[in-house]
Formats: C-alpha cells, structure tokens, sequence
C-alpha cells in the first residue's frame, strides 16, 4: 500500500538571513538561504553500555530499558544478554525488540531462542528473525524447520511467515503447505507467491475447496497474487515471479467458481483476481456481482469489469453510478477511464463532472483525462478544447483538493495553454502550488535550447523562497527528475546552479526548519547523480545529519555506489532516559479505546496498547491535545484503506515527532488500525483503518488497534469527509 505518510511539514518561524545570488548571470535573484552547516553527530552519540547489575530488576524497569534500546534503535551486550534471562516475559521482549532493531549481527544470539523450552518465547524469536532483513534469518529460519522438531503450530506459523518476508525457503514453505495446522497452511499460502520455486498453484486450490474459512480466503488471496495482481494502494507488494499457461488456467478455472463463495472477503480476492483474464467468459461471471449484498465485492466488480480489454456495454454499470454506497459509485465512474465506447463514456463522464458529489466531480475529470490521454499523441483540437474546459472548471472550483487536480489536464495541454492554468496554480494556497511545481518547472525546463536554469529561474526564485518546506521539497525533487533526464542538455552553469540550490537549501533546512523533508529531497536527488563529486560530498554532511531519517537516507544512498558513511545513522536521539518510559509501559498495561466522531458516525477501535505501546501513546496524545479534531480523512481508496491524521488535509503534513515502528503480530484484517508510513520508522500522526484483509501489510506497518463498532459507518466515509474529534478513553465506550 502507499497508506503513506509524508513527513512533517511544519514551518519553524525564525529569522531569516537570506541573499540573492546571481549564478553566472543567468538565473535571475535565486533566493539561496545561507547560514552555517550544522555540527554533525560524533560518531560515539550512543551511550556507554550498562552492567545488568545496574538495570532495576522489576519487570517494568527492564521492559523501560529495552524499550528505550528498541526506540533508539541500539543493541547492546545488556539486551542481548536479556535473551538469556530466567524469566520468559523478559526474554521473550528481548527477542521482539531485536526484531525491531533489525541489525544482522544479532540473527546469531537470537537464533538459539528457537529451541527455547517456552512456547511464547519460540514464537518471538521466530517473528523477531522474520523481521531482521538479512539471508543468514532465513538460513536459521529454514534450518529450524526442515529438521521438524518444532511441535507447536504457531511458532511454525511464524517462521513460515518471516520466510515469506525473507522471499526465501522454498523448501520449506513447500512443506508447510501440506502441514496439517490450518495457521500453517494460511502463512505458507501467503508466503508461496513472494518465494520462486514453492509452486502453489495445485495445493492453493485444494485448500480453497476445504472446510476451514481462514485457509480458504488464504488460498484465494496466494491465487490472486500468482496472478500478477497488485494490491489497490500504493503499498508495493514483492514481484512474483510468473506461472506457466497451464497453472493458470487452473487459477482462473478456479476463482471463477469463488466468484460466488459465502465469504465476502474471499468472492473480493477472486474478484480482483480475475481482473487481468478479459474472455467473454469470465466477465459474464463478474457481471454477476454488481448487485451483491457486499459494497466491497461491487467495489471489485466495478475495478474488474473496467480492464483494459474486456467488451463491456455501459449499462451493465447503472446500478454502480446509483449505488448507495458513496465508495462504489466514485470507482464506478473511475471505471469510465477505460470500459465502454469512448464516446459514450466521455459523455457520462462530462455529465459526472457536475456531479453534488466533490467525490465523484473528482473521480469524473481523472477518468475523462485519461480517456483523452489513450485518444492518441497529439490530441486532436477537439479534445485540447475538452481537456481545457474541463481544467478550468476544475481551477473555479471552491474546493482546494479540486483546484489541485487542474494540474493533471494541464499536464496534457500544448504549452501556450498549459502555462496559464500552472501560473494561476502556483500563486494559488500551498496545498494547490504544490500540485504544479513539478509540472510548470518540468515545462519550463523543455521551453528552449539552453541552460536549463536559466529557463525555470523566476519560478525557482519563488519556490526556493517559500516559507513552506512541502514547496521547497517538491522543487528540489523536480530538479532533481529534470536533472536526470537524459534527453536534456545540462551544461555547467546548470550543474554548478544546481550543487549550489541542494547545499544552500539544506543548510537553511536544518538550521531553520524543524522538519527533515527539505534535507530528505536533497539526498534523492544527490542519489541519483551520484557520478558528481559535490552531489558526493552533500551525501556525505547528509549522513551526519542531527536527524535520523536524512542519516539512514544518506547512508544507504553512499552504500549503493560503494561508499561508506562516515558514521551509522543509529541511535537515534530520543531524548527520554530509561525512566521516562516507565510511565508509558504502565499506562499500556490496561485498555483503551479510541472514539472517532466523523461525519458519518462514530467508530470505536480497541487500542492495542500492549503490542504497541509508544505508538498508542503517541495517539493517545495527540487526541488529548486535540490534533485530530476538525480534520479530514483526506484519502480514501475503497475496498483498500481510509486515511486521516494529516493536519494539511494533502497528506502531506503530520505532527512532530517522527515514531518508530513497533511490528507485531497482529494481522491486517478488515477493520484494522495501523500506522502510515513513507518508509520504515517515519510513523507520526496519519493513520489508517483497513476496509478488508490486507495480508501483504502484515510485518511492514504497525498494527496498533481494531474496529469493534462503526466498520459499517468507515465503509460509508468517502475521501475529504470530516474527522470532527479523536478521544481516548479508559473503559469501552
């Protein structure tokens, strides 16, 4: 999934000493912010190693120890030794939290706690090693399973499930397949299409004919993916590796006839499994689902009948344009990109655009784009017109998340069109501006022969010089993509104006800012020119930065071309000393509940305060202060996920600070809240609330809490509905 976040975007207030620097004459007063580099981290930040012998030997001031190692991302010789305490509890949370910290040179002391003689422990130690990103997890892994002296099914579970996260074992998913466990057979279907070699196909649809309803929605679901389908998000899921004609055949035979299954969640698998097979056939039977009982199979129906390729007639789609439910009629429309004649699609479509519904207004222009984009290149007059109209309808429009999308239509107009609508975007409010930097400047750079600089230098003025670090981001991103296009010519005022843009506005970024974004933006795009020696040079300062994330980008960016940092990016500096923990791990002791009032309704989630403590506390907090309150659930994708907590309303906004992963065990079933993410550990304020099974999400995003009443109101809640407050309470509401 992308459910993303995308840093902090907040602008730290400050005095600002700025300069106009002219580069050779030809950039016209870029604003370039100097001020002095920050002092990088020593290499020694972590803190000296403690005897056990001075941890406090209560369960919670050991649980305050490790918890504080786990959120520095620091391992120490007092945790590992925590592994062979006598008491379970504790070597059982030494385990997890060396999963967290997912450091390779800990597989080796973790690996004995496989054969520990308590069960709980075995099932840590297995998800733990599941979690380390590293081969020799898998060999220890794998090892422990071919020698078949583990008697309990849970922890074989786990060990199948960090094989598939691994993308190793073939072998031995290969044998959990035909284990006799259901909870083995679900983590191996699961596991079998991330890992070439394991050749599920067979044993995936005899399990999808038994009894057990959790083995069968596994098994739709591992059919679904040997498929090649990709999930509804942005959340990428591992390649898979492709199935002969034969097996499927077989595949399709088979999800055929789970079209019309009892379960809801596993017609939804099939569904989306046949979405690439086009035969007459096949869209006879997912013609059959457009009127079923569950909003999420039409969801499905509407995605399924509308690939590119299959002979649909519009009609068959009525009943989805009319449907009760919000979610279903937005994807039928969506569905109007690509089914039907394209005539009679653009009609509807030109209709939708009037639409009550923002929503649907929405989903209309992007559908009615895309039909003029696959109309051929160069549009033909007609359609320029069409395309024209309908983006400065959008640009008229007294919502700002509209407003935004004009930036796609001008995307496809000639230049002298094209210009107007980004200009008129750019001075629009942030949230608007920052649809049309990478379109205007990628133009602009297209415009003439010449320095390409030289050509975007008045837009670059004011974009470096804005006050919102989301502007000054996003342009050095689209420097950074114009950058790397081969077809342009960069001369060496080119390449000198911009080495001079990446260091003066990361200087300014982290004296000023108190958000990494800016900095982060810096080091993409010094990653991807890395054969210039200052691009080398920024990575460099970048992986001392006071900041974690810009040290871990920069780090793993100097590691792809063969350079070592000059310090590794961890511990991070948390600022809390062991103690400070304390009362956190005794508040997650007991339960709570968070109620979200929404337009809609109220839902009420279980928190699980337990499994991830220093993330429910973080919400807990935020909801205290009222960071929630009067907010948007600013994206929706149905069928997928809804995702609120952004305090722009863009999704790219979020509270500080930035929180680290904690990865459990729980699952991400229908009803699930978990944390956003833009990569691992970048966790704050956004979170998210599954509409169904998600299994590819499992061991990636932090599970911290369950729907327990409103998963019918979170089905009805549509992209740009209100959050109107976040409460957390202490007894079940």
């Amino acid at each position: 999934m992308q459910a993303q976040s995308f840093g902090r975007w907040r602008f730290h207030a400050a005095a600002v000493r700025i300069r106009a620097f002219a580069l050779a004459g030809w950039l016209p007063a870029v604003i370039l912010f100097a001020s002095p580099a920050p002092a990088g981290i020593p290499a020694t930040a972590g803190t000296p190693a403690r005897a056990i012998s001075d941890i406090p030997d209560d369960t919670i001031g050991v649980s305050a120890y490790i918890t504080r190692l786990e959120d520095r991302r620091e391992s120490d010789p007092v945790l590992l030794g925590f592994l062979a305490h006598p008491e379970r509890s504790i070597r059982a949370r030494a385990a997890r939290a060396i999963g967290r910290i997912g450091r390779a040179a800990d597989v080796s002391p973790l690996a004995p706690l496989l054969h520990d003689p308590d069960t709980p422990v075995r099932r840590e130690a297995a998800f733990a090693l599941g979690e380390i990103e590293d081969s020799s997890a898998a060999a220890v892994i794998e090892a422990h399973l071919l020698s078949k002296i583990e008697s309990d099914a849970d922890t074989r579970a786990l060990c199948i499930e960090g094989l598939g996260k691994l993308r190793a074992g073939a072998a031995a998913i290969g044998f959990a397949l035909h284990d006799s466990d259901p909870a083995v057979q679900v983590a191996a279907l699961h596991a079998a299409w991330r890992v070439p070699g394991t050749e599920p196909v067979a044993r995936a649809i005899e399990l999808s004919l038994g009894e057990d309803p959790a083995v069968r929605r596994a098994a739709a679901c591992c059919l679904m993916r040997l498929l090649g389908v990709q999930p509804s998000g942005r959340t990428a899921v591992p390649e898979v590796f492709p199935v002969n004609a034969e097996a499927r055949a077989r595949a399709v035979a088979r999800l055929r006839e789970l079209v019309t299954c009892p379960d809801a969640q596993v017609r939804i698998y099939a569904m989306r499994g046949l979405t690439g097979t086009v035969d007459q056939t096949t869209t006879k039977v997912l013609a059959t689902r457009v009127s079923d009982v569950a909003w999420r199979v039409r969801v499905e129906a509407a995605r399924a009948l509308a690939a590119p390729g299959r002979s649909v007639r519009l009609r068959l789609l009525r009943p989805l344009w009319e449907d009760r439910n919000g979610n279903v009629r937005i994807v039928a429309v969506e569905a109007l990109a690509t089914l039907g004649p394209a005539k009679d699609a653009t009609r509807l479509l030109h209709g939708f655009l009037h639409d009550p519904h923002l929503r649907i207004r929405a989903a209309a222009f992007g559908a009615l784009l895309a039909r003029y984009r696959a109309s051929g290149d160069p549009m033909t007059g007609p359609a320029i017109d069409a395309v024209e109209t309908a983006s400065l309808e959008m640009q008229g429009q007294t919502d700002w998340t509209l407003r935004a999308l004009a930036a796609d239509g001008a995307s496809l107009l000639p230049l002298d069109l094209a210009l107007p609508i980004l200009d008129r975007m750019i001075r629009d409010e942030p949230r608007v501006a920052r649809a049309a930097v990478d379109p205007l400047l990628q133009r602009h750079a297209r415009l003439h022969a010449g320095p390409i600089l030289a050509q975007v230098g008045a837009d670059l003025q004011r974009l470096l010089s804005s006050s919102d670090p989301v502007m000054r981001a996003v342009t050095i991103e689209s420097l950074g993509t114009i950058f790397t296009d081969t077809s342009l010519a960069v001369d060496a005022s080119d390449w000198m104006g911009l080495e001079m843009i990446l260091d003066q506005s990361r200087r300014y970024s982290a004296e000023y800012d108190r958000v990494p974004d800016v900095r982060l933006a810096v080091v993409e795009t010094a990653r991807q020119l890395p054969d210039r020696p200052e691009m080398q040079r920024l990575l460099g300062v970048c992986a001392i930065d006071p900041d974690y994330l810009v040290r871990r980008s920069a780090a793993a960016a100097m590691r792809e071309v063969g350079q070592e940092p000059p310090r590794e990016p961890e511990p991070l500096e948390t600022g809390m000393t062991a103690a400070a923990y304390e009362p956190i791990l005794r508040w997650a002791e007991a339960d709570h509940w968070a109620v979200l009032e929404t337009e809609e309704g109220s839902i009420v989630v279980r928190l699980f305060s337990r499994d991830a403590p220093l993330t429910c506390w973080n919400f807990a907090r935020l909801a205290r202060e009222g960071f929630f309150d009067r907010g948007r659930w600013h994206r929706v994708v149905p069928d997928f996920v809804l995702q609120a907590g952004c305090p722009r309303g863009d999704g790219y906004g979020s509270s500080d600070p930035t929180i680290r992963c904690e990865i459990n065990q729980r699952r991400f079933t229908a009803g699930t809240l978990g944390m956003a993410l833009s990569g691992k550990d970048t966790g704050a304020s956004q979170f998210f609330i599954t509409h169904s099974d998600q299994p590819h999400l499992d061991g990636r995003y932090t599970v911290f809490g369950q729907v327990e009443r409103g998963e019918e109101t979170a089905g009805r809640i549509t992209q740009g509905a209100n959050v109107w407050s976040i409460r957390v309470v202490d007894t079940r509401p």
